[in-house]
């Protein structure tokens, strides 16, 4: 997660809005809404310190860019 766009190598890249935080111990599952098709938006869930939390300041409603690589994708 990054509130601007990263120069990587990460192709999965894609703009959002942060829609829920939920602080679980030293981690902060971060839940960012990115539009699709038709006015819907898909949900990604974000793992990230909270540290890492606390010092980009996600709070629902901020926009956010969510970067991934394909083999760190979970489905649930």
């Amino acid at each position: 997660l990054a509130r601007q766009p990263l120069d990587s190598s990460v192709r999965n890249v894609f703009r959002g809005q942060v829609a829920e935080v939920e602080r679980r111990g030293a981690l902060a599952y971060v839940t960012v809404a990115v539009p699709a098709q038709e006015g819907e938006a898909l949900p990604f869930v974000a793992a990230v310190t909270t540290p890492s939390l606390e010092s980009l300041g996600l709070r629902p409603g901020e926009p956010v860019w969510l970067g991934f690589k394909a083999s760190a994708v979970h489905v649930f």
